[in-house]
């Protein structure tokens, strides 16, 4: 059985303890658990009805990115990742690590005036979006923190700006997490909607996204048979599975 707490406690950098039977507890005076996952859709499915992840806030705690799939779109023959980007890339995260590695204590950053005024601007705005009529009510557990998160980001936005000379982060470094906030906001609208679907529903969504194709708005008529579809929905196999 997984101990959910300590990822949620890593999360916030929390004490974390764990009593093991026979053996040594383990202590960490503050945890700090970096956790990247890349899973196929039937897996998010399979979290969103884990009640385990869901119900301890585990799921909340994520920032999720839903691309394009580009397949049947890839180029063989794309342009590698010029040079400089990659080196300058390179340079920059070694930096960071090296910077937070070197640092004996936590490096406590304070907003300035101006970014401070702006803070409560997003956080007024997600408390907004949680309300029943608002677009994050049915996601309110990842929308409550995500003003936090945007904080993260311009956090580490700050770290890694070559400019700033002291621990005052400016209004703009918190308008840019905002904006990379609000791309993770429609992505996590995009998620959670997928972990909330049902088989018919996602056999109904597929139907409706292969409607939708070229090939099927090229019909000079407003009429489509079962065999048009069955042709052009290939995952069912017969007309009673459509």
């Amino acid at each position: 059985q997984v101990n959910v707490d300590v990822f949620t406690q890593g999360y916030s950098g929390e004490a974390v303890r764990v009593k093991r039977v026979g053996r040594e507890d383990v202590k960490v005076p503050r945890a700090c658990i970096p956790l990247g996952l890349m899973v196929q859709p039937e897996v998010m499915r399979e979290v969103g009805g884990n009640k385990a992840l869901t119900g301890r806030g585990l799921v909340d705690r994520f920032l999720f990115c839903e691309p394009k799939s580009l397949v049947g779109h890839r180029d063989s023959r794309s342009t590698p990742i010029p040079t400089n980007v990659k080196t300058s890339y390179d340079h920059l995260i070694k930096t960071l690590v090296l910077m937070l590695n070197r640092a004996d204590e936590p490096i406590t950053l304070t907003l300035s005036a101006e970014a401070q005024d702006l803070f409560y601007d997003v956080m007024d705005v997600m408390e907004n979006e949680m309300r029943p009529e608002g677009d994050c009510h049915e996601i309110r557990g990842w929308a409550a923190k995500h003003a936090g998160r945007i904080g993260r980001i311009a956090a580490l936005l700050h770290m890694v700006d070559p400019g700033s000379d002291d621990n005052i982060v400016t209004a703009a470094t918190v308008m840019a997490a905002t904006q990379i906030g609000r791309y993770y906001l429609i992505h996590a609208l995009r998620a959670y909607s997928q972990m909330q679907l049902d088989g018919d529903t996602q056999d109904a969504v597929y139907v409706l996204s292969r409607l939708r194709q070229p090939c099927a708005q090229e019909k000079t008529d407003a009429t489509m048979t079962e065999r048009d579809i069955l042709r052009l929905c290939r995952k069912f196999r017969t007309k009673d599975e459509l």
